[in-house]
């Protein structure tokens, strides 16, 4: 997939590891079943990595469904889960990963509605490809994504943010708060740039948002 390796470990779970970020795992996810084999080589001849556009490939290792955890939501985010599983939402995802946010909702909020704008295809692909994610994509960078969903008057009961490196930048902040309903909700996954980076993302989404709050993972590295 180009600049991208999905890696499958023994266990079954597989990871998104973007090549111009190889300290950090993008997205993790277990799938069901066991891990599968694809070819068996002598071992002197067994090549180190397979191509991800090998249709072989995308055939013998596509995972069969994502294993979903429901305790595997960050605890930051529990409160909005919760009116989520109650109550059918219209959901807008910034960034796909590996979809395993996606399909745990698709798990546990029944009824609800998911669009999930990306700009890269290979990570779609590679979503659909190997972590089991079947939802619906609009293929964009998220400024000009959420502007088209704007001008079709579409509204949303939450805006989700999980784009990796991409910031959020001002003008990013104002169409997501343009695109909530009266009440609604914009979580932020912010996992760069150090403590003060993350003052600094919580300071300018108190321009667009009356009521912020903020909480960092076990160790410090992710704020939402």
């Amino acid at each position: 997939h180009g600049g991208i390796r999905v890696v499958v470990s023994s266990d079954n779970v597989r990871s998104l590891v973007f090549e111009d970020d190889p300290g950090y795992i993008e997205a993790s996810v277990a799938c069901t079943g066991s891990k599968p084999h694809l070819l068996r080589w002598p071992w002197s001849k067994a090549p180190q990595t397979l191509s991800c556009e090998d249709p072989v490939v995308q055939e013998k290792f596509r995972c069969q469904a994502p294993n979903i955890d429901k305790t595997d939501w960050p605890v930051q985010w529990l409160p909005w889960l919760e009116t989520c599983r109650l109550t059918p939402q219209r959901i807008l995802f910034l960034g796909l990963g590996g979809g395993y946010y996606q399909s745990y909702l698709y798990n546990q909020c029944p009824g609800s509605t998911i669009l999930t704008v990306e700009s890269n295809p290979t990570v779609v692909a590679a979503a659909r490809d190997f972590f089991g994610f079947e939802g619906d994509v609009m293929l964009s960078d998220a400024s000009t994504g959420m502007k088209q969903l704007l001008k079709s008057g579409a509204k949303f009961d939450a805006v989700i943010s999980d784009m990796g490196q991409r910031p959020m930048e001002s003008h990013d902040l104002r169409l997501a708060q343009k695109l909530l309903r009266p009440g609604g909700t914009f979580l932020l996954q912010w996992c760069y740039g150090g403590l003060r980076k993350h003052e600094m993302k919580l300071d300018k989404m108190m321009d667009f948002f009356i009521d912020v709050s903020a909480a960092a993972d076990r160790d410090g590295r992710c704020t939402f």
